[in-house]
């Protein structure tokens, strides 16, 4: 191959790859979807069935013309609202925040009097307490503390690998891989919103099987509004 084709291969590949990763970090969406009869059919509003079961809980999802979406979920002591950019790709419609933020930010810190001691200091980002599930990951097994309150000391002799925390309202938040195992303090900041990152829902038909805020496939589908 000439030089000439090798760079008008390069071009081509880079091209491919800008036009394939949206970037949504000011705001403005790109549709990317290949599947253009999918991106076309799948605008509208889409809300969860009456269930008997959870009758004071209800959510939506509006995916508009531009590549945008608007989030609502109403709880009886709890409403969720988000908006962002979508585009879909191949079954999955992908969901991205307009407004990332980081979800957990945790600080690291080594207390050597206290070696056989770990203490967790957890609020949202905006100083606030909470009750919260934590789950230690250790390298023998997975050790489940619950209904912590803000801070809390554990005596444990086992290296700590990672850990995850589940809200009061559900959020399951994305696990932390310890950066030092000699760490054994943890001051953690965790996001009161709802923060999609390229999360995917699967398309099927005329509904969409959401993700949850525990991070897994919801039990029900979003029925899309005819009109």
């Amino acid at each position: 191959m000439t030089n000439h084709g090798r760079w008008g291969m390069i071009f081509l590949t880079c091209l491919v790859s800008i036009i394939a990763k949206p970037n949504y970090s000011k705001g403005n969406c790109q549709r990317v979807s290949l599947q253009q009869d999918t991106s076309e059919s799948i605008i509208g509003k889409y809300n969860s069935p009456k269930q008997d079961f959870n009758k004071f809980t209800s959510e939506h999802l509006v995916l508009k013309s531009d590549s945008t979406f608007e989030y609502a979920m109403n709880a009886e002591f709890e409403k969720i609202q988000a908006k962002g950019c979508w585009h879909v790709s191949g079954s999955n419609l992908i969901l991205n925040s307009t407004k990332k933020k980081e979800k957990i930010i945790v600080q690291e810190a080594s207390n050597k009097a206290n070696a056989s001691q770990m203490k967790f200091e957890v609020t949202y980002k905006d100083n606030s307490s909470l009750y919260y599930q934590l789950y230690l990951i250790t390298r023998k097994d997975t050790i489940y503390y619950k209904d912590v309150f803000h801070d809390t000391t554990i005596n444990h002799n086992e290296t700590l690998k990672a850990f995850y925390i589940v809200d009061s309202r559900g959020f399951r938040y994305p696990t932390y891989f310890v950066k030092d195992k000699k760490s054994n303090n943890f001051k953690i900041k965790l996001e009161s919103d709802r923060i999609f990152d390229n999360e995917k829902w699967r398309i099927s038909a005329d509904r969409l099987q959401p993700v949850g805020i525990n991070g897994n496939y919801a039990s029900y589908y979003l029925i899309k509004e005819i009109r």
